[in-house]
């Protein structure tokens, strides 16, 4: 068993349940309610639960990855997505002008130590 990688599963995992839970309330449905074109609102929705689909399916991969497939080349894959996502909030949170973004867009402050977890576990 790879711990580090198995940790950085179930931390993907606990971050997808308070993505949807928690990000649900806090951010799709306001963003729903929203006036603004149908059209957009409805894309967004679907990145907003392609995001979930694809924290889950990650933290599932880490956890085969960690437990029975070993298979670097995910991990660095799923590590490069997290610092991705990790760099993308601080950059956004950086340019938009939001008072106290860095603690109002706080995700990045799970990206990166579970990209730090994936890449130990794989080296």
């Amino acid at each position: 068993m790879n711990t580090p990688l198995v940790i950085a599963g179930i931390g993907t995992l606990v971050t997808a349940a308070i993505h949807v839970w928690g990000g649900g309330r806090a951010v799709l449905v306001p963003m729903k309610r929203a006036p603004f074109d149908p059209v957009a609102s409805r894309t967004m929705e679907v990145c907003w639960h392609v995001i979930s689909a694809n924290l889950v399916l990650s933290g599932i991969a880490l956890l085969l990855v960690g437990t029975v497939w070993e298979s670097p080349a995910v991990g660095h894959f799923i590590a490069a997505h997290f610092i991705s996502y990790a760099v993308l909030f601080i950059a956004v949170a950086k340019i938009s002008r939001i008072p106290g973004a860095f603690f109002k867009l706080p995700q990045w402050t799970l990206f990166i130590p579970l990209a730090a977890l994936t890449w130990w576990g794989v080296l």
